[in-house]
This record gives structure tokens, C-alpha cells and sequence, in this order.
């Protein structure tokens, strides 16, 4: 009999513990869900009212500059003076770090990483490291300095809500949403995370950046 009420109460325990797993499993996934809803209204307002700001436009200058300085007739042109691939990776990383001081971004490191995904163009983590796909650099080099380019743009973002080091001085309310979508970045799908605002944002400097450079170089 002893032997039959401990296992009935093991039982219980088992379906208590299965329904509280559960019930936490419906509360992260309805979280979740009114994440990605507040991050989709917050992108849809955010790129409707979006434009380049005074301080946008000396940041996108002052990079263009560089790029014109540094890679005056592109990034292929650079390249094509090296013989190996190492060496290339060596100007690509002291080229990151030139763009970088130009737009104020402080780094702790830079790694031209030949063992990327090869759906990864490049990654800025948080604490101040900037990863480039080397393979995607020998392939399509002017397509790096997009990557480059919309890499800082996050280096700029984080280090000017994230770290208390808006040197650039952007608007309270930029600094705002950029703040709540890091901190609810979105992964996928796809659409939503390309249209998020730190993404949506990034885009549209890299793109300005590039474009203005390639029409002053022609």
C-alpha cells in the first residue's frame, strides 16, 4: 500500500510539474509574440517618418571622405595591389579600422574570418568586435564596403544608447527606439527582421554612404 501511495504521488508530481512547464511555455511564447507585434508597429512608424538627420549627414560625409581617401577608385582597385590573401585581409582590416575612426566608432578588434556562414556578411557584436566574410570580400569586394559600413552603423547605434557615448548627438527619441530594439531584437522571420529598426536604419546609412561614394568617383 506505502509502495502504491508513493508512486500516486510521484505521479502528481510528474503532471504538476508537466502543466507548470507548460503554462511557461504559453507565457514565453504570448511574450514573445507581443514583442515581435510592438517591434512590427514600432518599424512601421519608424521607417515612415525616417530621413537623414543634420548629424546623419556629417557621419555619412565624413565616411564618404575616408572611402574616397582610402579607396579612391574601390575597393577591388585596393585589393588588386596585394598578391595573397592574407594580405588582403590585412587591408581590409586596417581600412575597417580607418572608416571607423572617421564615424567615431570605437572597436576592440576586427576579424576578416574565412569561416563565416555563407549567408553572413558581417557582424558587430556589443562589446566592440567587428566580424567581415573574407570569402564574400574576394568574391564581391565593393559589396563589403556596404557591409562595412552598415557593420559600424550598429557600432554607432550601440555605443550611443547602449554605452552612454553619443558623441554624435543624435535625438533623444532615436536613441529611444534604438534602445528598445536591441534589446528586443527580432531574428526572424526574415521581413521583420530586415525592416526593425536598427536594421532598417543601418540599410539606409550603408546605402547613402556607398552611393554617394560611388557618384564621387566616377
Amino acid at each position: 500500500m506505502e509502495t502504491i501511495i508513493i508512486g500516486g504521488v510521484l505521479v502528481a508530481v510528474v503532471i504538476a510539474i508537466a502543466i507548470r512547464i507548460r503554462q511557461y511555455r504559453l507565457e514565453v511564447e504570448q511574450e514573445q509574440q507581443e514583442v515581435m507585434e510592438a517591434v512590427v508597429r514600432l518599424s512601421q512608424e519608424y521607417s515612415e517618418g525616417y530621413s537623414l538627420t543634420d548629424v546623419d549627414e556629417i557621419l555619412k560625409n565624413a565616411a564618404v571622405k575616408c572611402l574616397n581617401r582610402e579607396c579612391p577608385h574601390g575597393l577591388a582597385e585596393r585589393l588588386s595591389q596585394y598578391t595573397t590573401h592574407d594580405e588582403r585581409k590585412d587591408s581590409v582590416e586596417k581600412l575597417v579600422y580607418q572608416l571607423a575612426d572617421s564615424m567615431g566608432v570605437e572597436l576592440e578588434g576586427v576579424d576578416i574570418s574565412d569561416d563565416m556562414p555563407d549567408n553572413v556578411l558581417g557582424l558587430y557584436h556589443e562589446q566592440g568586435y567587428l566580424c567581415i566574410n573574407a570569402v564574400v570580400m574576394e568574391a564581391d569586394p565593393e559589396r563589403v564596403l556596404m557591409t562595412i559600413t552598415h557593420e559600424l552603423r550598429h557600432g554607432v547605434q550601440y555605443q550611443a544608447c547602449l554605452k552612454n557615448r553619443d558623441i554624435w548627438g543624435f535625438s533623444t527619441q532615436t536613441k529611444a527606439i534604438w534602445y528598445y530594439n536591441i534589446t528586443h531584437y527580432i531574428d526572424e522571420p526574415f521581413e521583420i527582421y530586415e525592416n526593425q529598426p536598427v536594421e532598417y536604419d543601418a540599410n539606409y546609412f550603408a546605402n547613402e554612404v556607398i552611393q554617394s561614394y560611388n557618384s564621387r568617383r566616377r
